[in-house]
């Protein structure tokens, strides 16, 4: 099963016997991450929550930020 890396957010959490903090980096797979999907902010490209952008969104960004800058000749 592919591991997934997510940092702790909101609570302290207890994994395996051992504590992690708020802010915390943690290693869990797919199954744990999303049985403590709550306590977790999943740094994982298709899992990402919170207010981190999809590659899609980052993508149609750059492109916008290329208009604009066309000369126009007539």
């Amino acid at each position: 099963m592919a591991k997934v890396t997510a940092t702790v957010k909101g609570s302290p959490l207890l994994h395996n016997g051992k504590r992690y903090d708020i802010g915390a980096t943690i290693e869990l797979d797919e199954a744990q991450a999303e049985n403590l999907g709550i306590y977790l902010d999943i740094e994982d490209g298709k899992k990402q929550t919170g207010n981190k952008q999809t590659d899609g969104a980052k993508k149609t960004q750059q492109k916008d930020a290329g208009k604009g800058d066309e000369s126009k000749v007539e």
